[in-house]
């Protein structure tokens, strides 16, 4: 029988917080990490001890780190490497190894981007779901597992350990797969650079994760009228494998918003949209920047109304158009203009 005593607030100070034999067992010697035993908790104080047990169950003693490392880790031939997922096979252990140090619970595969070593190990836990014969795995049994959310076009570092209730056991070999190219992500700061009655002149950055070989980018408008979007439209003459940052839509109708699209593209497809509503000048103002171009981010709602900040910057463009002149004050104009020259002449003679 062994005797827990494990708590120090039981009507008086407990002398030891070890286990305590009574019957061919003392406290130099040690317990299998792993073994099943009867405890049974009784309290005691300076007076003696309890004539009962306050309580007894079955359990194991405390575990220790697996000394057990998984062999035949590699990636699985039978199914292929995809953008952001992959698969891996690697040798069964026998879960009654006594390396284990503990009851087994199942595997877990380590994995990493190369580059990012300083980072901690991402881990997927594969649980180990018995046999359904009730055997023990054999040696040359195969168990498999998949990790996902994988960055794509990149290289992938990978390692499996055993797992007990408690604690992993030392890595296995380390893999290395390179997963393929995938579709990037949105260009960076898509803006107006300059925008004039009928053209609008655009600007971006390459995205963040581009996911592979940019091939170049695709361009698109479309019209935007009482609420509705038109056909979108490709700008006409633009290499898709261009990788140049800037493009320029022209054809446009002026005082007129217009829906744009940049998407970047790999050999995978093209990538996330990056969407801006910008409106084109009226017929008679000159080309502006910027500053001074009325565009607002893309909105589901393409044809409300201007909000009080679209508004402001419709004043701001209207501003800084000049006012012409009227017809009758440009022939009064003309009518000096011609007396004071006949006026010079007739002085002259």
């Amino acid at each position: 029988m062994i005797v827990a005593l494990i708590k120090n607030n039981v009507c008086g100070k407990v002398e030891s917080r070890h286990l305590i034999t009574k019957y061919g067992m003392n406290k130099k010697q040690k317990l299998r990490k792993e073994d099943l035993r009867q405890i049974k908790v009784r309290s005691r104080n300076s007076l003696g001890e309890a004539t009962h047990p306050s309580l007894v169950y079955l359990g194991h003693s405390f575990e220790a780190e697996p000394e057990l490392v998984v062999e035949g880790f590699q990636v699985d031939k039978d199914r292929p490497v995809s953008q952001d997922i992959a698969h891996f096979v690697w040798e069964a252990v026998d879960p009654k190894d006594p390396r284990i140090h503990g009851k087994f619970r199942g595997y877990k595969i380590l994995f990493w981007k190369w580059d990012t070593q300083e980072q901690p190990k991402q881990e997927v836990f594969i649980p180990y779901m018995g046999m359904m014969d009730e055997t023990r795995p054999v040696k040359g049994d195969e168990v498999t597992g998949s990790v996902s959310g994988l960055p794509a076009y990149s290289t992938i570092k990978a390692q499996v350990v055993v797992v007990n209730s408690h604690y992993t056991g030392p890595v296995s070999a380390t893999v290395d797969v390179f997963t393929p190219e995938g579709r990037p992500s949105e260009v960076k700061d898509l803006h107006v650079d300059k925008v004039t009655h009928n053209s609008i002149v655009i600007r971006w950055l390459p995205p963040v994760k581009p996911n592979g070989v940019l091939q170049g980018f695709d361009v698109g408008y479309q019209s935007v009228m009482d609420g509705q979007l038109g056909p979108l439209q490709l700008i006409g003459g633009r290499s898709s494998r261009s990788l140049r940052l800037e493009a320029r839509i022209s054809n446009l109708d002026p005082s007129h918003w217009y829906r744009i699209h940049v998407a970047a593209r790999t050999r995978a497809g093209r990538g996330e949209l990056a969407v801006m509503d910008v409106r084109t000048n009226n017929a008679t103002a000159s080309a502006v920047s910027s500053d001074n171009t009325l565009y607002r981010a893309h909105n589901d709602n393409p044809g409300q109304e201007l909000t009080g900040e679209d508004k402001s910057s419709a004043s701001s463009l209207h501003s800084s158009v000049p006012a012409l002149s009227s017809p009758r004050v440009l022939m009064m104009s003309f009518s000096f203009t011609l007396m004071a020259s006949v006026l010079q002449l007739y002085l002259i003679s």
